[in-house]
């Protein structure tokens, strides 16, 4: 029997995460990108195919996608070129008769509001209601484009017959230690923590009340390969249209930004660093020089991304429907996690 060849682009924070849990099923054959040639041989040295990649490789990208049975995109959810020529890729397996997996990775910032930290909120996305999440996204979100583009194709396809199965994984905040061999530790905490080493106080937007769904990184990565399963085996839940493809995976509670900051700045002033672990807002210019907004000039929307200042509430049903069951849920564990984040950070 031949194995199933798996290609993950991207072995950070959570591709790497990903990456340890894939080895584990003997009838995959993985290979995985870098543009690194150490991390390339560290792969090698794991039992990985390493693959010398950037996403502007676009011939490359192109051929690697249509020699592989399954890819899995953990690297950037805001690359539009290296989505395209992934698209195209599966295209070339289509014309071949061949069938394709595409697992992408998006973000709960495409469905993250403006509230800028003023106010919580009473929508919540349902990953089995496709037409409610369609209804209530913004078209000019961060991801949403990218997003669109690949919903637009999976559609086309899907009326065609069932050579490519598309999945959109949709991932709130993550927190956690990484599994992987190069990154392992997430992106929007160590943003809060330099941006309170250059402030002196634990920043927030406006006054915290936003919320936001969350997930650690090993149960993700869990996530992801018990969906891949199912999916190759047939056993996922029936797309309801050919623009069922969203697959969101958060714990069932939320955390409010402002518990987030102060459990930050509670581990700051232990270590000196500042003087008050209570939150205060940060400036505008101050949130985009730490990314803890980003302007939509970047991604020519219609509105800013708010990384720890708007509203996010999901729930994960199509995963939980397969029998996924996130280990590490609590609020608790997700603060007593940021000791170790906040102390690699301040380790740089």
């Amino acid at each position: 029997m031949s194995k199933t060849s798996v290609l993950v682009i991207g072995t950070g924070f959570l591709g790497g995460s990903l990456l340890n849990v894939l080895k584990r099923n003997s009838n995959y054959d993985i290979s995985a990108t870098s543009r690194q040639d150490s991390h390339l041989e560290k792969l090698r040295e794991l039992g990985f195919k390493p693959v010398k990649a950037s996403l502007d490789d676009r011939d490359l990208i192109v051929k690697l996608i249509s020699e592989h049975d399954v890819v899995i995109n953990t690297a950037s959810s805001d690359h539009p070129e290296s989505v395209q020529s992934t698209l195209d890729g599966i295209q070339k397996r289509i014309d071949a008769g061949k069938q394709t997996v595409y697992l992408h990775t998006s973000g709960t910032g495409v469905l993250a509001d403006n509230a800028g930290g003023m106010h919580t909120s009473e929508t919540v996305f349902y990953d089995d209601k496709p037409d409610e999440i369609e209804r209530l996204l913004d078209d000019g979100a961060i991801h949403r484009q990218v997003d669109i583009n690949i919903l637009n194709h999976a559609k086309k396809w899907a009326e065609k017959g069932d050579l490519a199965k598309i999945r959109l994984m949709v991932p709130p905040f993550m927190f956690g230690k990484g599994a992987g061999p190069f990154k392992d530790i997430s992106v929007q905490v160590p943003s809060v923590v330099r941006a309170a080493k250059d402030v002196k106080y634990a920043p927030v937007h406006g006054e915290g009340k936003a919320v936001t769904a969350y997930i650690e990184v090993n149960d993700l990565a869990e996530g992801y390969a018990l969906l891949l399963e199912n999916v190759l085996k047939g056993t996922d839940p029936k797309p309801k249209s050919s623009g069922d493809i969203y697959y969101f995976a958060s714990s069932d509670d939320q955390i409010p930004w402002r518990e987030i900051s102060a459990r930050i700045g509670e581990i700051l002033v232990s270590k000196y660093y500042i003087s008050s672990a209570e939150p205060k807002s940060l400036p505008r210019d101050k949130q985009l020089e730490h990314g803890l907004t980003m302007d939509k000039k970047a991604w020519s929307g219609t509105m800013d991304y708010q990384s720890v200042g708007g509203n996010v509430r999901t729930q994960a049903v199509k995963l939980r429907s397969l029998g996924w069951k996130p280990e590490r849920t609590s609020k608790q564990q997700l603060l007593d996690s940021l000791d170790r984040d906040v102390e690699v950070v301040l380790a740089e």
